[in-house]
């Protein structure tokens, strides 16, 4: 007569160990899976919010341009400052505006006009501009990070004939508007994008030969 199985035994050693390698692996393959998935979403949202800056910064030099005001301004020593002026230079490039409507939504005792200028600092792009037109000496202008990585900023002036890296036309403070460029080309060269390039026309009979 063959006896019956012993209910009360459980598992042997082994069994034990075999389980517990198969759960470690189960946990440790769901791990790697889990990791891997937030590692590339990061690294997707990392290149989603760089293109984002990017498009920021260049909607903003776009925006600034074609909003270009037909006022001087004055400088906080009193002196004219031209309508647009800017230059390339590796050490000091930059370009120097006056645009309009700005809105005003807090109703702030201040023009819609807004004196700015754009430039490099440490590899970022910089906008700075003042809360009025005509400032004083000392007054200081509001800063802002727009893009990181930026080697270099080349500004480009055309006047209907070709491509100048520098406007600085101090006839313009006479209201000559034959001297105002017909285009304005920015390139942003970035560490790892390259060049970004935008060429933007200097609208309507202000400005335009």
């Amino acid at each position: 007569m063959i006896p019956a199985p012993d209910k009360s035994s459980g598992f042997t050693l082994i069994e034990v160990v075999i389980a517990m390698f198969i759960g470690a692996f189960i946990v440790v393959a769901a791990y790697l899976a889990l990791d891997g998935a937030q590692s590339q979403q990061r690294q997707v949202d990392t290149v989603a919010n760089r293109l984002k800056a990017i498009q920021f910064a260049v909607n903003s030099l776009e925006q600034d341009l074609e909003y270009l005001s037909p006022r001087p301004v004055r400088d906080g020593f009193g002196d004219r400052v031209p309508l647009l002026r800017g230059k390339s230079d590796d050490a000091d490039s930059y370009l120097e505006l006056t645009r309009g409507q700005w809105r005003n939504p807090a109703n702030l005792p201040r023009s819609n006009l807004q004196h700015l200028r754009y430039y490099l600092e440490d590899g970022t792009l910089m906008r700075e501009h003042w809360l009025f037109v005509d400032r004083a000496d000392d007054s200081e202008g509001v800063r802002r990070e727009l893009l990181t990585g930026v080697e270099e900023l080349e500004v480009e002036f055309y006047d209907g004939e070709r491509w100048l890296d520098n406007w600085l036309a101090e006839s313009v403070l006479e209201r000559d508007t034959a001297d105002m460029p017909r285009a304005v080309r920015i390139t942003l060269h970035l560490d790892s994008e390259g060049a970004i390039i935008r060429t933007v026309p200097v609208f309507g009979g202000h400005f335009a030969k």
